[in-house]
């Protein structure tokens, strides 16, 4: 990740592989398909990912270790849906709908 002088990047910042992969585990206990993303995007690592994503632990081991840096994501539907706020805009927008932590 490049450093900007005026907004330096902070250790929250930075991607942490096994926080996802933890966090993708957890969404597998709850029942809930997961599948690994390209490194920095919101891509899938895989094809055919409505097909492909898995609630098997042991799947999801395996593409950790073929995917070490991946990021995740869940498969919504059948009564979960993700509200994705993406940086300081969309936390403004958040907050300016009553919604954010500063509310």
């Amino acid at each position: 990740m490049s450093q900007d002088t005026e907004n330096p990047a902070t250790p929250e910042d930075e991607p942490n592989p096994e926080a996802a992969f933890d966090a993708a585990l957890a969404m597998v206990a709850d029942g809930h398909r997961v599948f690994p993303l390209r490194v920095g995007t919101k891509k899938p690592q895989i094809t055919d990912w409505p097909h492909r994503a898995s609630s098997d632990p042991e799947q999801i081991r395996r593409w950790h270790h073929q995917y070490p840096n991946a990021n995740w994501a869940v498969v919504c539907g059948d009564g979960l849906s993700v509200l994705d706020i993406d940086g300081e805009v969309g936390e403004a927008s958040f907050s300016a709908l009553g919604w954010g932590p500063e509310a």
